[in-house]
């Protein structure tokens, strides 16, 4: 299962640095990235931690919302900054079979932790 999820993540991968790299892509072909996308979570979900989870649901969510806006500009952000490094970081974890440092790469840049507030 392990070798099948890392094929599936290269391909993702290299599908998503292609049309980043031709800089033209259409809305059918990301919103076909994002079902691929989703169903590669639903079989690692379970091993995710819960806050890991929930992190990469909001990227999911947020790449749904552009989609349906047809806001190419972030649709072209989430691809590059956020769907690549959770793609990367979830080969990475399967490949040391830990997934408890998965996280997008808007959560580790941009929030502070918020302790017990």
């Amino acid at each position: 299962m392990e070798n099948n999820l890392i094929k599936q993540l290269d391909l993702l991968e290299d599908l998503v640095q292609s049309i980043l790299s031709k800089q033209s892509f259409t809305i059918f072909l990301v919103s076909k990235i994002l079902t691929i996308s989703l169903q590669i979570y639903v079989q690692i979900s379970s091993i995710l931690t819960i806050q890991n989870s929930s992190q990469i649901a909001e990227v999911f969510t947020e790449l749904t919302k552009a989609i349906e806006n047809e806001d190419y500009i972030l649709i072209e952000d989430l691809l590059e900054y956020e769907l690549i490094d959770i793609i990367k970081q979830c080969k990475i974890c399967i490949t040391n079979d830990s997934f408890s440092h998965v996280v997008p790469k808007s959560v580790i840049m941009n929030k502070e932790p918020s302790y017990g507030v």
